[in-house]
């Protein structure tokens, strides 16, 4: 999957953990094979890989925790 260059993912989020596209793309394809047409959109795509990075890179479903992970660059403004 490729990324925009406008994204402005956090530090630790630049670009999601190589083994985290993998996964986002599995997850598409089997949506995709199970209910043809109704796969995943790009920003669905995408909101999926920073959400399994930034659980993975601070062990913890906790917005404020990757906000200060993230160097405060993602606010809960986001």
């Amino acid at each position: 999957m490729h990324y925009p260059k406008e994204m402005n993912w956090p530090m630790f989020l630049k670009t999601p953990l190589p083994f985290v596209n993998e996964c986002v793309d599995e997850v598409n394809t089997t949506v995709e094979r199970d209910q043809p047409g109704r796969g995943l959109s790009r920003l669905q795509r995408l909101w999926l890989a920073f959400c399994l990075t930034g659980i993975l890179v601070t062990h913890s479903v906790c917005w404020a925790r990757w906000e200060r992970a993230s160097l405060g660059a993602y606010s809960l403004a986001a």
